[in-house]
């Protein structure tokens, strides 16, 4: 077709027909970008149960500063999950450190879980190795599970 050739008219009209294209493809786009979304959440959501059942569940918390003194981690009200004793050789910084890597465990490992499996879905030896280390501390945090 040669632009040059065509009326004020048919121009107007190309220039509708192909806005409309656009819009179409936009919304095709979009619902691309949905059925994504929907798809990846189906993905990440079973490994949310994943998350080993013989483990206190999570979140968990810590007592106040310092640890040297208030050495408990719990969950919910009043359930203590552990309790941090040092045999005087680390630092107060190393004990606050400790405390607070301990009451992160069960989102460290909820995250770790999904990560895992998001990472498996690329085509790469970096991705697949990175893969195999997460599933590896998996089994060690969930028991081998």
């Amino acid at each position: 077709m040669q632009l040059e050739t065509l009326t004020e008219a048919e121009l107007k009209s190309l220039i509708v027909d192909m806005e409309k294209k656009v819009e179409r493809l936009e919304q095709e786009k979009r619902d691309l970008h949905a059925e994504c979304d929907r798809l990846m959440s189906l993905l990440v959501s079973p490994t949310k149960a994943a998350v080993s059942a013989r483990h206190t569940k999570g979140p968990w918390h810590r007592n106040v500063p310092p640890a040297t003194k208030y050495t408990t981690i719990w969950s919910g009200r009043n359930t203590h999950v552990a309790r941090v004793v040092t045999d005087g050789r680390l630092t107060p910084e190393e004990v606050e450190a400790n405390c607070d890597l301990i009451a992160a465990a069960p989102e460290l490992l909820a995250s770790l879980q999904e990560l895992e499996l998001l990472v498996r879905q690329i085509e790469s030896q970096p991705a697949r190795n990175a893969a195999q280390a997460a599933r590896q501390i998996i089994a060690k945090a969930t028991g081998g599970k």
